[in-house]
């Protein structure tokens, strides 16, 4: 049996006694610091025995050596020493502290055998520290060390040879423990011996770095012996203040310079292993993920004795690196750069253990290596990999290079052709190993190929599918969501049984471990893949998210994953689900609120993607978050957090909140929301990169810009002319590419395309030049999506460009209707039937067109009313049924209940001011009240929103009332005015200002007016009264005005002017006057019965106001233009003039002149318009209408002729 020891510290000088058996010891190696073991003598207890009674102690090494005759006879011992005295060691050049005098034949051989020894050792050395059972047993040691006879030393302090048997003895129990596997006999005892052996070894009188470094190792070994005491061992080195005197002495022994770099790598490696690293002294910043070292004796001698790392070899390396890792202690730039530089010399003898400790250290600490280290690891690595790589080393690595490319994305390393290669060839291997592959392997390596956006082929998905079910019970509660979340990067659709299995497991483990981070990440990977997990999955995880929340578990970027996987998934409309909404959204504005510096640019970006969809939230609930998500993207711009794709998606989130639809609509300028979409510009520039200004069509940059641009289209604003002049070169760019290389255009560019016509600001010669790349570039329209096609049809025909829409654009959005295979959305049937009603009113459809939308008309209505209603939002619903209203068609009693029920559904919380103005206009186009509830919600609603309407929106509201006689009182009337009031002048459209005047007299009227004269005046201070003076400010600067818009305020003239105590005769006759003027313009327009209708306000006036030369004028040519359209009607068409518009024509006009019998021209050509008229009806029909002009006092011989 051989034994071996530490020869550490200074050697002292041997007393007389020792003088001759130290002699005879062979020379020492100063090069790697050993000395040879021998075999121990029989003698050894005897010898032992003397030497203590004579006062001294000898070794065994030394009774042996002392037992050869030949070397004795030379020893010669040392004068004027007395024993226990201490003399000085030799000095230099003197060799060793071993007798030069011995014979040279003697000492010939015994050399040799040293350095054969010698040999054997360093051999041994070399060997991975990871191959051995105790590295310490690589390094020869003294069998027994003399005993020193020292005053100073303290009652129950180790010697060395003392130390050595204790370190001997703790590490038998171990393997006799595992040997026998009794582990509940075996662990108490155990422990106390581990207790009482520590405290001694750290106590020892000869505390030396070797010592310190093997008493963590063997405390390790224990930890990883009996893994049930690791918090016991971790605790008692803390409370008994163990780790605080061994830290104390291993900085006094790392001073005397007698260690080696094992000890050093040992150190680090052991304390690292035992999670020691808040007990090192280090700190953890709120910003890092590892330790920052801290002000630390340990720390810094231990940095200071390591040097510039030269003498440190490959396993040394790997130890210390993976130490500081374990510990999330971040070294000193320094140290890093002298750990690269060596990295780099002595990375041929790493095995595959040691480079994977390596790549994960540096992941673990987020130290990005340099480009030499990375590129040496890979070639190492492709080295080792067919020799001994295991399965954990392999996915380590993989985990580690993905750790690496999140937090260095743009590290010329990944992108780099042989790294590529380097994975796809991990990838092939896996197929021949992956049976060694556990449950740890399986999560690591498929999230790591997520991360790293590896291209995978079909057996490897297959074979890790089958790995996963056939070890799914032993996943843990990370593992399970590494799986799924690994899935999701990949894009990949798992099977059916790979889903029940992944969810089954989920269940199973305990609930305490699958945590807030698996919650987030295992909903966030099933909306990622469009799988929807099922309603049981889904109620046990609601239940468990929402105990999360009570915890308050949850931290900002998983709750903003939360929301973004719950809009994907479209669950949000269930009414367990919008619970939990309002808990998600009230944590996540706590948060916000308590720490607005922890929050995320990707956080930001997925709660405002999200919310803006929850149209159910309640509205100061909404306005809540809005105030701290704004605050907190102001925080987040002075950080410089944000990239330009992620400011643009942002933006657009944003604008499409529900708090924001009033400055979305009309751009009114409220406090706050100017300055932040100016900063939002400042920002965009800041990140946006200049120097390139013709972007590949794929480039993230490219579609964050074509979102940009999308996003001031919502909100109708025109961005900065930087914004303008790069995206206008983009989409330029973007067509010659796709011309000359014959290639698609991408969505987004669609989407851009789009968004410019909405906007104004894509030249008109452009649109032509993409709608005829369309129409003859070969591109392939059935390739794009719905929402695509949908949204650029619908922007060309709203806006002006309806005669450019290529044919093939226009039978594409039919054909997705008739399709039912084709899936379609709310908005997609929303914006198809909009773009309907502004063909049908840009221009004349012939009748084979009308045939063919007729039967697409009748398709999206099966669409709508029959499939997609509970799902639309209010948006979208009342879009719909403005839509129907306008193209008159005709809603069943099925149909109409069905869209009241899916309007009601919403909660009626949170409706924009546009959708109610929209569906109340249709209902009174359909003539439909909705009852009483909806009636008093719809009014509530519209004065809490009315800060959101614009022009047409108010005067939408009003003509609704107006029109289904819905009672309102001066409060409801007067915030309406007075948001209209604020609307700025060139928002105001004719017809908006029409259908208000309209609405105001028509609301004002009471009972049934036989004639405005009647009508009696109104307060000063009503309504009606202040609201005429800006009314009619407004009205005179109009330019032009629709027949029935002039139609609308001739009728509603003489019943607010009469009401208007303060209106002079002055004002009423230049308000008539330039009426006149518009009503000339479009004499030839008017219907019959309009002029009537006018003709018949007209006859309210005062004379003196009606004898006006334009006035006159103007009824004059009204009264031709009927007269020209009742000859028409008594032709052979005897079309165009129905009876009723006679009458009201002949009712009005009447009025207006003395005797109509003075007046032929007119009177004989409505008379002939009223005889062909009443051939066509029965006798009874004649003879009322008969009766009716001779209540309307038509002359005798008009009826006659009748």
């Amino acid at each position: 049996m051989w034994t071996a020891g530490f020869v550490v510290g200074v050697a002292r000088a041997p007393n007389n006694a020792r003088n001759r058996r130290i002699n005879a010891r062979p020379a020492r190696s100063r090069r790697v610091g050993i000395v040879m073991a021998v075999p121990p003598s029989n003698t050894n207890a005897r010898l032992r025995q003397e030497s203590q009674q004579n006062g001294s102690a000898a070794s065994p090494n030394q009774n042996s050596r002392h037992e050869q005759g030949p070397n004795r006879a030379h020893q010669q011992p040392i004068q004027g020493t007395q024993p226990g005295a201490n003399t000085a060691p030799p000095a230099p050049g003197q060799g060793s502290r071993w007798s030069r005098d011995n014979n040279a034949s003697t000492r010939r051989p015994m050399r040799q055998a040293a350095r054969r020894r010698i040999k054997a050792v360093v051999d041994r050395e070399r060997e991975p520290l990871f191959t051995r059972r105790d590295p310490f047993k690589s390094i020869p040691e003294m069998a027994v060390i003399a005993k020193e006879q020292e005053p100073y030393r303290k009652i129950g302090q180790l010697d060395r040879a003392q130390v050595i048997e204790l370190f001997q003895e703790l590490d038998d129990y171990c393997t006799e423990y595992g040997e026998s596997g009794d582990v509940a006999a075996t662990e108490r005892n155990a422990l106390e011996l581990l207790k009482s052996s520590a405290v001694k070894l750290n106590e020892a009188i000869t505390f030396t770095p070797r010592t310190g470094a093997r008493l963590l190792h063997i405390i390790v070994k224990y930890c990883r012996t009996f893994p049930r005491l690791t918090n016991d061992i971790r605790e008692f080195m803390v409370s008994s203040g163990l780790l605080k005197k061994w830290k104390e002495r291993s900085v006094s022994a790392l001073q005397t310079k007698s260690y080696t770099v094992i000890d050093l790598s040992i150190m680090i490696y052991s304390a690292g292993v035992l999670g020691l690293g808040e007990y090192m002294g280090s700190t953890r910043t709120a910003d890092s993920s590892a330790h920052t070292l801290a002000r630390n004796d340990f720390l810094n001698t231990w940095f200071k004795s390591a040097g510039n790392l030269y003498k440190f070899n490959a396993q040394a390396l790997s130890n210390t690196i993976y130490g500081f890792a374990r510990l999330e202690i971040q070294p000193p730039r320094e140290f890093i750069m002298n750990f690269c530089w060596m990295f780099t010399q002595t990375v041929r003898n790493m095995n595959a253990q040691a480079l994977t400790n390596c790549i994960w250290s540096f992941a673990k600490l987020g130290i990005l290596p340099t480009d030499a280290v990375l590129d040496a690891w890979r070639e190492q690595y492709n080295v080792v990999r067919l020799q001994s790589c295991s399965a954990q080393a392999r996915a380590n690595s993989l985990w580690a290079l993905a750790s690496l490319n999140l937090a260095f994305p743009s590290t010329r390393f990944f992108s780099a052709f042989e790294t590529r290669v380097f994975l796809a060839t991990w990838v092939k291997d896996f197929l021949e190993v992956k049976d060694q592959f556990r449950a740890q392997e399986l999560a690591n390596s498929i999230w790591a190929l997520g991360r790293l956006d590896v291209t995978l082929s079909d057996d490897f998905v297959q074979a890790w599918y089958t790995c996963f079910i056939a070890q799914a019970r032993h996943f843990a509660a990370q593992e399970l969501g590494s799986s799924i979340m690994g899935c999701a990067l990949l894009r990949l659709r798992p099977s059916e049984l790979w889903i029940e299995s992944w969810q089954q497991r989920s269940q199973a483990v305990p609930t305490s471990n699958f945590g807030p981070q698996e919650l987030a990440n295992s909903l966030w990977a099933f909306a990622q893949m469009d799988i929807h997990p099922g309603e049981l999955w889904l109620e046990w995880w609601l239940q468990r998210a929402q105990a999360e929340i009570e915890a308050d578990g949850f931290i900002l970027s998983e709750l903003s994953s939360i929301m973004w996987a719950i809009y994907r998934l479209e669950v949000f409309r269930a009414n367990h689900v919008k619970s939990f909404i309002v808990s998600c959204v009230n944590q996540y504005i706590s948060l916000l609120q308590r720490q607005p510096a922890s929050v995320s640019a990707q956080s930001l970006r997925n709660s405002i993607s999200a919310i803006c969809h929850f149209d159910d939230l309640d509205v100061s609930l909404a306005r809540a978050f809005e105030r701290a998500w704004v605050d907190a993207f102001r925080a987040s711009t002075m950080r410089r957090m944000w990239d330009f794709a992620s400011l643009c998606h942002a933006l657009w989130g944003y604008v499409r909140f529900a708090s924001w639809r009033d400055f979305s609509a009309n751009g009114s300028e409220k406090k706050g929301e100017v300055d932040l979409l100016d900063l939002w510009q400042d920002e965009c520039e800041d990140c946006f990169p200049k120097s390139t200004v013709l972007i590949d069509t794929s480039a993230e940059d490219s579609v964050g810009l074509s979102i940009l641009v999308r996003a001031f289209g919502r909100i109708g604003r025109i961005p900065r002319p930087w914004v303008i002049k790069v995206w206008t070169a983009l989409l330029e760019y973007n067509r010659s590419v796709c011309v000359k290389l014959a290639r698609q255009p991408s969505p987004e560019v669609l989407i851009a395309v789009s968004s410019g016509i909405r906007l104004g600001i894509l030249p008109s010669n452009m649109v032509k030049e993409w709608f005829e790349l369309l129409e003859r570039g070969g591109v392939d329209l059935c390739s794009y999506s719905p929402a695509v096609l949908l949204n650029l049809h619908h922007a060309a025909v709203s806006y002006g460009y309806a005669a450019l829409v290529p044919a093939s654009l226009a039978e594409n959005t039919k054909r997705m209707i008739l399709d039912r295979r084709v899936s379609l959305n709310g908005i997609d049937l929303s914006q198809y039937i909009s773009s309907v009603v502004a063909v049908q009113s840009a221009r004349g459809i012939p009748s084979e067109a009308a045939e063919m939308d007729q039967k697409v008309l009748t398709a999206w209505r099966a669409r709508v009313y029959d499939e997609a209603l509970p799902l639309m939002s209010t948006q979208s619903l009342s879009t719909c049924l403005w839509a129907s209203a306008t193209l008159d068609m005709e809603l069943s009693e099925r149909e109409w209940n069905a869209w009241m029920s899916a309007f009601m559904a919403h909660g009626r919380a949170h409706i924009s001011a546009q959708s109610l103005s929209l569906c109340m206009w249709a209902c009174a186009r359909y003539g439909r009240r909705p009852n009483d509830d909806f009636v008093e919600f719809w009014k509530k609603r519209v004065l809490e929103t009315q800060s959101e309407m614009h022009a047409q929106t108010v005067s939408n509201v009003l003509w609704s009332c107006a029109k289904l006689a819905i009672p309102c009182d001066d409060d409801f009337i007067v915030h309406l005015l007075d948001r209209f009031e604020t609307c700025p002048d060139a928002n105001v459209c004719p017809q908006a200002l029409a259908n208000v005047l309209w609405a105001v007299a028509k609301i004002n009227s009471t009972g049934n007016i036989d004639h405005p004269v009647a009508q009696q005046s109104l307060a000063p201070q009503s309504p009606a009264a202040t609201f005429w003076s800006l009314w009619s400010r407004r009205f005179m600067v109009c330019e032009s005005m629709d027949p029935l818009s002039l139609g609308g305020v001739m009728w509603a003239f003489p019943r607010l002017l009469r009401a208007c105590a303060s209106t002079t005769e002055e004002n009423t006759r230049s308000v008539l006057a330039h009426w006149s003027v518009l009503a000339l313009e479009q004499a030839d327009h008017f219907t019959v019965s309009q002029i009537g209708g006018m003709l018949y306000s007209l006859s309210g006036f005062e004379p003196e106001v009606l004898g006006s030369a334009d006035i006159a004028h103007a009824i004059s040519a009204l009264s031709n233009a009927a007269a020209s359209k009742c000859r028409a009607a008594s032709g052979p068409s005897n079309a165009g003039v129905d009876l009723e518009a006679l009458l009201a024509f002949y009712k009005g006009w009447s009025q207006l002149v003395d005797s109509p019998a003075t007046h032929p021209d007119i009177l004989e050509p409505w008379a002939k318009a009223l005889h062909a008229k009443l051939e066509g009806l029965n006798d009874r029909q004649r003879h009322a209408a008969l009766q009716t002009c001779e209540r309307l006092g038509v002359p005798p011989e008009a009826r006659l002729r009748a």
